[in-house]
Formats: C-alpha cells, sequence, structure tokens
C-alpha cells in the first residue's frame, strides 16, 4: 500500500494523507509478466493534481455508469507473442478520444464486480 501512495505522490501529487483507502483488487499479472498489486481509494474532487509528465502523458476521468454500461466495452483476441495462445483483450469504447485496454482494463472491470456494476 506505501508503494501505491508513493507512485500516486510521485506521478500526479496526491498527498497520502489526502486518501481514503478502500482496499486491494485481485492481484493481476500481465501478459508482460508485471504482477500488479491494484489499491483502491478516494480523494475529494476536484484535486489539485500536479502531472509529473516524465511519468504520465496525461489523465482523463471516465464515468463509472459509462464503464458499466456493457455497449462501451468489447472483447477481442490477441496472440501472445512468445506462445501463440489466442487470450481474450478486454477494450473500452473511446471516451472523449480515450481508450481503457489492456491491463488497466482488466483491472476496471474487476472494480466494476465488486461494486455490482460489471459489464460483463
Amino acid at each position: 500500500m506505501e508503494a501505491a501512495l508513493r507512485e500516486a505522490h510521485e506521478e500526479i501529487g496526491i498527498q497520502a494523507k489526502d486518501v481514503n483507502v478502500i482496499g486491494h483488487l485481485d492481484n493481476l499479472l500481465t501478459v508482460t509478466q508485471f504482477d500488479i498489486k491494484p489499491i483502491v481509494g478516494t480523494i475529494s474532487w476536484p484535486y489539485p493534481l500536479q502531472i509529473n509528465h516524465k511519468e504520465v502523458a496525461h489523465v482523463f476521468g471516465v464515468p463509472i455508469s459509462w464503464l458499466s454500461n456493457p455497449s462501451n466495452i468489447e472483447v477481442r483476441e490477441r496472440k501472445i507473442q512468445t506462445s501463440g495462445i489466442q487470450i481474450p483483450v478486454y477494450f473500452f469504447l473511446p471516451f472523449e478520444g480515450e481508450v481503457i485496454w489492456g491491463a488497466t482494463a482488466r483491472i476496471t472491470i474487476n472494480l466494476l464486480q465488486i461494486l455490482d456494476l460489471s459489464p460483463v
């Protein structure tokens, strides 16, 4: 949890004292073998984000009501280069030009499942 709070501060300027940590989502192993341990928390909004452009290109938001709408998500097949195995990859359709896919989409779907709002 300390690492997540430290990264949030380093990447987008969120102070640890301003985060109400809710808990952990399921661990996620990516196709590139990164082991992600997602942490969920809330902050008061609006919040004065300070984006570290060496770490983050930009920040955007998407309403949960939009994310939980099944018509806004697609499942596509992707071939893993090393094994040739086909795996499902989740893509949210563009929202104001932004696309959530891959590991970020899987983490988002896990959160929506816990909230009983899953589109899949």
